[in-house]
């Protein structure tokens, strides 16, 4: 369940517990692998702290934490996201050695050195592709910085330095040891499998949803499915491209990827399918039957690894009243024999390229001005923390920078969000674990055994927490964190009350700091965000569109831009939630967009959906010359389609305010229309006329839901 920041300011007052509490329930439940996984991770923690206690190394917190954050989605991950902490500590090691070599005696350099690196960090975090590499960087950086400032000799501040980079070196290590031992391996076969098994149970389900003559748009079934739709299956086919699939399984690797492409484009046409028409005849109930029939053959020779015997399926073909897209379905099936030796293309696109230091960054790291603003803006907030322990000679408040660095986000309410987390997550791990525990537990302690199920107890709440959505993980994370930098100060188990009001202290400061000047200054509040991915989507619309005029392959352009356009819609959801915590004047007119936002994403993804179908179908004509007429209503249509987009994603950004003409559009899909039922009758290959009929259906689809969407946002 997800609840949207409108739907969380309309709730009564009296809903608000309950609301946190279906909450906290929805993201505390159990799903399958997450007990497991949690296992894991608390062996993985536990041995690390064992080892670095036996050691007696000085800094191990840091070390043990990071067996938490490590990816856990398979093992060649792990190992992946393990190697480039390793290396990304490795090289902020070596920078915070070198530049306090050249700065530590000059006090001014020494400041010119700190501001430097708030800044090089924040714009690290923010432009750097590899989230695990560029946490890694800063975290070491940042949680270095203060330490030089200690009036201890330089000797001791290089020996804290390098035992927590070995921390860290040997955390990866036991965590890979583990995930490589005790998680199930998964070849790139079986995640094919799977993924294939999952999208065809999907089919299945939503086909049943329409034989049950349930209520289709609200739906789970069809919800999931259009989820898939937008996802795409460009991860198998990267799978497919990195496995020698002959060694694996009976096929070869162009009949899996057969399989891939069909039953991609089936999950793109029945997520287009729509309410029906009229009630469902006898005759189309039976037809349904034999398509479910015909996946769960799938599903049983995908498991064995066999070609489907595609001879016992036996299909109408003719057009249905309620649903016009079924003959489609029908026709995509029985085309899967004709298509092993086609799919080979897919391999091309996954060729090794040439690598150059900046594809370390987003593409535009060095031309958009919000990286340089979000850079500048961080760089102040953590200079004034940096300031403030200085002047005070309080030098525990050192973790300000660190709260600084991790809870600075693009907007106001995911900044807000990531800020109340780190600080609950100061307040449970520091203050309630951490001191509760030095109270009332640890002097009860005398053996490293009771101290190991005490922090393996504490790890594993901490691990069900970061197991969650990222609606709640950080909290997990930050949890985790202040419990091991509590207790593992020093080489052994630390009993000072000391160091957890410093770490809570220097939490709130740098919370108060990021209020104070990171959030006031080029404020950008999260509906901006939610209309900025709207925008872009439109835009990527457009682009699919234009994919079908082209001449070169677009095999690999379809995939990016499938991927661009589920990005945005992810962003607009994430931002959706972050709007409940942005307070101010206009709150309520950002709950209205926000509510507008959500109803218009629903939209432009039956846009999106039906895109990719008309994209599909336009491929598989075989269609050597198109009539003039024909051609031109084509183009036509399709060139006011784009300028319609354009249209709404200029009002929707206030760079234009004229209006778009939905009449126009539809006169182009009538004419459209009119031209492609002259030209089907002249048509001889029975497949291209079913494609034709089934490119106009959508096309009119379209441009009804253009319309209808354009007014909508015409009247905002």
């Amino acid at each position: 369940m997800t609840v949207s920041g409108a739907e969380v300011c309309n709730l009564p007052a009296s809903s608000d517990e309950p609301w946190l509490w279906r909450f906290l329930q929805d993201e505390l439940k159990p799903y399958p692998g997450r007990l497991p996984t949690i296992i894991r991770m608390v062996l993985a923690a536990t041995l690390t702290m064992l080892v670095v206690m036996t050691m007696r190394s000085p800094n191990c917190a840091i070390g043990i934490f990071f067996s938490l954050t490590i990816s856990r989605e398979n093992p060649v991950n792990t190992l992946r996201h393990g190697l480039q902490t390793m290396l990304a500590f490795f090289m902020g090691l070596i920078y915070v050695l070198v530049g306090v070599t050249v700065f530590v005696n000059d006090s001014l350099g020494h400041f010119i050195f700190i501001a430097l690196s708030l800044a090089l960090m924040f714009f690290v975090m923010r432009t750097f592709k590899s989230h695990s590499a560029a946490f890694g960087f800063c975290f070491v950086v940042v949680s270095a910085l203060p330490v030089w400032d200690l009036p201890f000799p330089v000797d001791a501040h290089v020996d804290n330095n390098i035992w927590s980079v070995f921390g860290v070196i040997l955390s990866v290590c036991i965590t890979i040891a583990v995930e490589l031992l005790f998680c199930p391996r998964q070849t790139e076969f079986t995640e094919i499998q799977q993924g294939l098994n999952e999208r065809l149970a999907a089919l299945r389900s939503v086909l049943q949803v329409y034989r049950d003559e349930k209520d289709i748009e609200d739906s789970q079934e069809i919800r999931a499915l259009r989820q898939l739709a937008r996802l795409g299956a460009s991860r198998l086919k990267g799978f497919l491209a990195r496995s020698d699939m002959n060694d694996d399984s009976g096929l070869e690797r162009a009949e899996w990827g057969a399989l891939i492409s069909v039953i991609e484009r089936l999950v793109d046409t029945v997520s287009n399918l729509g309410t029906p028409q009229s009630p469902l005849t006898p005759r189309d109930q039976s037809r349904l039957r034999t398509i479910q029939s015909a996946f769960d053959n799938l599903q049983s020779a995908i498991a064995d690894g066999q070609w489907p015997e595609c001879t016992r399926w036996h299909f109408s073909l003719t057009s249905s009243q309620a649903l016009p897209l079924l003959p489609q379905i029908e026709r995509k099936l029985t085309m899967l024999p004709h298509v092993p030796e086609k799919s080979t293309f897919q391999e091309k696109r996954f060729r090794l390229k040439k690598f150059h230091w900046w594809q370390l960054f987003v593409a535009d790291a060095f031309d958009n001005v919000d990286y340089l603003h979000f850079t500048v803006k961080g760089t102040l907030a953590g200079l004034a923390c940096y300031v403030f322990f200085t002047s005070v000679d309080w030098h525990g408040l050192g973790n300000s920078l660190t709260t600084c660095v991790i809870t600075a986000l693009s907007t106001i309410g995911s900044s807000r969000q990531k800020q109340i987390l780190r600080f609950a997550g100061a307040i449970l791990g520091g203050v309630v674990l951490g001191i509760g525990s030095q109270i009332y537990i640890l002097p009860w302690l005398d053996t490293i055994f009771g101290f190991t199920i005490l922090f393996a107890a504490v790890t594993a709440l901490a691990a069900w927490f970061t197991t969650s959505s990222p609606r709640l993980s950080f909290l997990g994370v930050q949890m985790a964190l202040a419990f091991y930098l509590i207790m593992f100060q020093s080489s052994g188990m630390e009993t000072s009350v000391l160091i957890s009001r410093d770490f809570a202290m220097g939490t709130l400061l740098g919370l108060f700091a990021m209020w104070g000047i990171f959030d006031q200054l080029w404020a950008k509040p999260a509906i901006e965000e939610m209309k900025e991915a709207f925008a872009a989507n439109l835009r990527h619309l457009s682009e699919l569109n234009q994919t079908m005029f082209s001449n070169s392959s677009v095999v690999g352009k379809v995939d990016v831009l499938r991927e661009q356009i589920n990005g945005c819609f992810n962003k607009m959801s994430r931002n959706a939630d972050m709007i409940v915590f942005e307070v101010g004047k206009q709150r309520a007119e950002h709950l209205y967009w926000c509510s507008r936002l959500e109803d218009w994403q629903n939209t432009q993804e039956s846009l999106f959906l039906a895109q990719l179908a008309i994209n599909h179908y336009h491929s598989n004509l075989v269609i050597t010359e198109w009539p003039e007429t024909l051609g031109e209503a084509f183009l036509q249509f399709n060139i006011a389609l784009v300028e319609a987009w354009a249209t709404m994603a200029a009002c929707l950004m206030q760079v234009s305010d004229s209006p778009f003409r939905h009449d126009s559009l539809k006169k182009l899909s009538a004419q459209l229309q009119q031209e492609a039922l002259l030209y089907t009758d002249r048509l001889l290959d029975k497949r291209d006329i079913h494609d034709l009929e089934a490119i106009i259906e959508l096309e009119e689809q379209i441009a009804t839901i253009t319309g209808k969407l354009s007014q909508e946002i015409l009247a905002a």
